[in-house]
């Protein structure tokens, strides 16, 4: 179980990490194993900071940073780590893989950087399939990744994907992946918000001051948790929603 949020605005804030960070706060009981924001801005760059620890453990003394104009961005996402497979965090000999695992990650699909935080599991059965599909095509361009946990397995099907837009090899990737899954990816000015068919894993999207919100947790809808916020909707299972960086059309399941 783990938590994940995303915001996408309108126009570029100086709050958006903050706000990520509140987000998080009240879905801190979803992962005390490790935490990370990761800020896209208007220039094309990424701003994140993630460690191993809880939320408040990874962020402390961070909520005055965020105020600095390095951490302005359009949009964002977040997540906190509770492992239910991969990765044995109390294990000091897996620190390494541990750090590997922390998210938001990232990938690279035709040379550009997408990032993705990710709650739920695929199924062993699945996993195997795709690992045996990955070795019998090459992938030497894909860059090789020491977590071992199924959030790298899902990033190397969308890198190693013929298709040609992002959006086509994101589907494309997601109608491998067999198991219980709410994710959110974030790709050149575009978020995505996927939820497995069977809808194991809970996922809503809604308005927010001067944007949108994701989360894995419909409790953050609340003006006592996060003013501003407003429920739109539950994602369907086997469905995603798009949002567009400045476009202010409500988005709807597709």
């Amino acid at each position: 179980m783990c938590g994940v949020v995303g915001f996408m605005q309108y126009e570029p804030s100086s709050h958006i990490a903050q706000h990520t960070y509140v987000a998080l706060l009240h879905q801190k009981h979803r992962g005390p194993e490790s935490a990370g924001i990761a800020v896209c801005r208007e220039d094309g760059s990424i701003k994140e900071h993630k460690g191993l620890g809880a939320l408040n453990h990874v962020f402390f003394r961070m909520r005055e940073e965020f105020k600095q104009e390095s951490w302005h961005g359009f949009a964002s996402i977040g997540h906190v780590r509770y492992a239910t497979s991969g990765i044995d965090f109390s294990d000091p000999r897996s620190v390494e893989q541990a750090k590997a695992a922390v998210q938001p990650m990232r990938g690279i699909f035709r040379g550009e950087e997408f990032l993705m935080s990710y709650n739920g599991n695929l199924v062993p059965s699945c996993i195997d399939r795709l690992y045996r599909s990955l070795y019998n095509r090459d992938i030497s361009n894909i860059p090789n990744r020491d977590a071992r946990v199924d959030s790298e397995l899902m990033i190397q099907t969308i890198e190693s994907s013929g298709e040609r837009l992002f959006e086509d090899a994101l589907v494309s990737a997601a109608n491998q992946w067999d198991g219980a899954f709410s994710t959110v990816f974030m790709h050149n000015k575009t978020m995505h918000a996927i939820r497995d068919p069977w809808g194991f894993r809970p996922f809503s999207f809604g308005l927010f001051s001067g944007g949108y919100i994701v989360s894995s947790e419909s409790n953050i809808f609340d003006e006592t948790r996060l003013p501003g916020a407003r429920l739109l909707d539950h994602i369907t299972p086997g469905f995603y929603v798009t949002f567009h960086y400045g476009d202010r059309e409500l988005p709807r399941c597709e």
